[in-house]
Order: structure tokens, then sequence, then C-alpha cells
């Protein structure tokens, strides 16, 4: 390393050590924990008490590497969503957290690799949250810990601790703002046709019917995301970002149902206010909120004989290598696991080589038409499956726009239909229409793809490059 390099290491290194008020981290955990519990909630009782998702007999499209991981049945599975759900409310209140945290954690993960039809982004973003939330300092104030415990309570904390959240919400604005930059965003698609059919809708029809609604939103959300991060992190500037960031947030809302993202990333957005402001907003809060000025009060009243520790939380400084190391790590993965879609042939709408994970959201418009037709090596009887017949309605839509999962359902009509003595062939007659653009065939209908080893490295050969 030369000496310029580092130098700016060693300006990075300080600038993450300086201590600052812990109040955001306060806002992070609390925020973190509601929405948490929410999606955990409403998830559990969606898809497994009233449709059944994850019933041991139910067929699952899991991720692939992760095929391990499989539904479990009840009371077990049920056990699990619910201390998952006390973890949360653990997080919420600062008690036991590192326990609460870490089964938190581990419920929302296993919930989300149990079901890849079932991906959204912010799942995605809550598990690399809930990971780095089990190593931080958050239960250090306004939490059931400072009350049995004031002399626990600290005031200050390193910005590492905030920071990561900071430059990830960064990521997921600009690199949303990069994805839009594409032929079909440009010219209004799909928006235009998904305003349409929102254009009866009471008070929002009256403004998204119009032509010239889908346009200002394509572009504005363009120029939104590539800015909204540098705005929040120029302090002239940062006030009207907010306002800006707040409107988007309750527009996506209103318009379309993507879950909690919107709420989740107004909480992230306030991380890039200073802390002295959050302090601010706490003590206000206080005296209006019961709950918040029962801790304070609690705190005073336990604490009040005591010499309350005025020294910063800042990690050990023989663990700070290590620490830095894994930021460095975290950080360039996020920076380039959106990108690797260039490693494949064709348009990402189409053939989803490198979708996930990329922060590609809300994109395009996609539908597809098909059936499965197994064939018979020894008999030549041919059989056709149509998904619907058998899956779920979130299953079914999905499956025919997707490769991997395509190629999962074949492998499984290859386990249902084949044996060694009669083996099977399966191939996909599938048809598929991106945005406004006419069908087209989106499998190569002469493809066996129950004889095809997927390959997470290489492109998917059966899948019909998108032409004009």
């Amino acid at each position: 390393m030369d000496t310029k390099q580092e130098n700016g290491f060693k300006r990075f290194k300080a600038f993450l050590l300086q201590p600052v008020d812990i109040a955001p981290l306060i806002l992070l955990r609390i925020g973190f924990g509601l929405l948490g519990f929410i999606d955990v909630l409403s998830s559990y009782l969606h898809y497994h008490v009233q449709l059944g998702a994850f019933d041991t007999s139910a067929f699952q499209f899991p991720y692939i590497g992760f095929e391990c991981i499989q539904a479990i049945p009840d009371p077990y599975f049920s056990i699990i969503m619910l201390l998952s759900l006390a973890g949360a409310l653990g997080i919420i209140f600062g008690y036991k957290y590192r326990l609460s945290a870490v089964l938190f954690w581990i419920g929302f993960t296993y919930l989300f690799f149990l079901e890849k039809s079932h991906y959204l982004n912010h799942g995605y973003l809550f598990i690399w949250i809930g990971f780095l939330m089990i190593f931080l300092p958050a239960d250090r104030a306004v939490s059931l810990r400072t009350v049995k415990q004031p002399e626990d309570k600290i005031d200050k904390v390193a910005l590492l601790y905030i920071f990561p959240f900071i430059f990830m919400m960064s990521v997921v604005y600009f690199y949303g703002g990069l994805a839009k930059i594409n032929p079909d965003w440009l010219r209004a698609q799909p928006l235009t046709a998904w305003l349409s059919y929102r254009a009866d809708r009471p008070i929002i029809g009256g403004l998204v019917g119009h032509e010239w609604a889908p346009w200002i939103l394509s572009y504005g959300g363009l120029i939104f995301d590539l800015s909204i991060a540098f705005i929040m992190l120029t302090r002239p500037l940062r006030k009207f970002g907010i306002i800006l960031a707040f409107s988007f947030h309750f527009t996506n809302l209103i318009i379309f149902n993507i879950g909690i993202f919107p709420w989740l990333s107004m909480v992230l957005t306030l991380l890039y206010f200073p802390a002295y402001e959050h302090r601010r907003f706490w003590i206000g809060l206080s005296k209006k909120v019961f709950l918040i000025h029962y801790f304070d009060q609690a705190i005073h009243k336990n604490g009040k004989n005591l010499q309350l520790s005025q020294v910063p939380h800042i990690p050990h400084r023989k663990w700070q290598p290590y620490i830095f190391v894994l930021l460095i790590l975290g950080m360039t993965i996020h920076l380039t696991i959106p990108f690797r879609h260039h490693l494949y042939e064709g348009d990402v709408a189409w053939t989803e080589e490198g979708h996930r994970y990329s922060w590609r959201m809300k994109l395009r418009s996609k539908r597809a038409r098909g059936y499965f037709e197994v064939v018979n090596t020894v008999t030549e009887e041919r059989q056709r499956i149509y998904p619907p017949d058998s899956l779920r309605r979130s299953q079914s839509n999905k499956l025919l726009t997707h490769p991997d999962m395509i190629w999962q359902y074949a492998q499984h009509l290859k386990a249902c239909h084949g044996t060694p003595e009669e083996p099977v062939q399966v191939f996909a007659r599938i048809s598929a229409k991106l945005n406004d653009h006419p069908f087209k065939t989106y499998v190569d209908p002469e493809a066996d793809l129950a004889n095809f080893q997927w390959s997470l490295f290489k492109p998917t050969p059966w899948i019909l490059r998108y032409t004009d």
C-alpha cells in the first residue's frame, strides 16, 4: 500500500471511529423491529395460516444452492415464527437485545429462503440489516436494558455503527436509478400500462389517469433515484431531500403494493441526518410519547445515584482491523452484485439472469403463457401439464417468466412422472410478453429440461434471447 492509499485509509478509519450521538441507532432499532414484526406476522398469517404455502406437503421453489432449507411441520414451523416475532418485540423494546436480534434474523432468513416466488427486494435488504443489527449496541439507550441497568446507558457510539446502513440505502437508490436507464423506461413503460389500470381508483385515479402522469413518474423516479443520496449528503439540501424522499415513497405506497419497502426506505433515509438532529427529535418525542417518556424517567430514577459513563462505544482496538476488512468486503459485494447481469448476453428484464439482488424495482411488466410437456421415452406417451392446476397462484404467476423456476419445475415433473425404467423428457412450451412488446417464444421448445444441469455461473442456453 503506497503512502497516499495508507493516508486515505487512515482518514476513512478516523472518520468511521468518530463518536456521534446514539440517537440514530435508536430510530433504526425501533423502526426495524416494528417493520420486522409486521412483515413476519403478515407473511405467517397470509402464506401459512391462510394459504398453507409452507405445509410440508406443498411444493416449494427453493433458492438454488439452498435446497436444504425446507418447510417443517407444525407446531415446529409456528414455533420458529413465534420466536422470530418475540425477537422483533425484543428489538423494539431493547430487551435481551442480542438474543432477540439473533432469533428474529434466523426466523426471517428461514422464511425468506423457503419460497423463491415470494421474493421482494426488502426481504433481501432486511437479511443484511438484520445480520448487522446483531452486533450493534442499539439497546444502550431508550430500552428495557437501560431501565434495569442504567449504568449500561451510553450517549455516543462510533459512526461505524451507522455508516453501513447509509451506504446500503445509497446503493439501493443509485442502482435503482441506473436500472431505470433503459429504452422501455425512457418511453414511460411499463408505468403507462400500470397507471391505466388504476385510473378508476378514488382520489388518485384523477391524477394517474392523465397521459402525462406516467412520463412525470418515469423521469421523476429516474432523477430522484440517481440524485437523492447526494442531496441527503449535502447539508443545505437535506431538508428538501427528506420532503422529496417521503413524497416519493408515499406515492409508491398509494400506487403500488410493495409491502413494507417504502416504510423501510423512509427509516433508512432519516439516517442521513446528523446524529445531533436525531437527539433533538427524541427529546421532543419524549415529551409527547408515553413509552419514551417512561424510559427516560425510569432510567433517571434508577440511575440518579450513579456516575454514568460518557465514554463513546467504539469497537475494541484489537477487533478494528477485522471489522474494517469485513466492512470493505461487504461494500464491495453490494457495489458489484448489481452489475453481474452484464456477464450474460441479452436484456436482463427478459432473461432474468442477474435480476435479483440488483435493485431493479418495478421496472418491467412481464406476462407468460404456456404449459409443460412430459414425454415417456419408452412408451412415447405425451402429457400436458399446466402449472396453475397444481401450484399456488403466486407460484404459477412467477414460474413461467423465471428460467430457474422453469428448470426447477421441470425437475419436479421428472421426479413425479419418470422412473429409472421409464425415464421422461420435459419440454416447456412457453411464450412471454415484456411490457407492451408482443408475445414471443421464451423457451427453446426442443430443449429437454429434465436432463439439463443448472449452473449459477453460465447463461441459460434454452432461453431464447429477445429481439424486436
